[in-house]
């Protein structure tokens, strides 16, 4: 369950990222610290 909320989640915030530029960066390190977190 874990893996396909994180693979749900993370095309989401991309998709954000593409949307809003200034807020790429922002959603880039907030990802990588998840993914160091998991």
């Amino acid at each position: 369950m874990k893996f396909m909320e994180d693979h749900i989640s993370g095309p989401g915030r991309m998709k954000i990222n593409r949307q809003a530029p200034p807020a790429g960066n922002f959603s880039a390190i907030t990802l990588d610290r998840e993914s160091t977190e998991f």
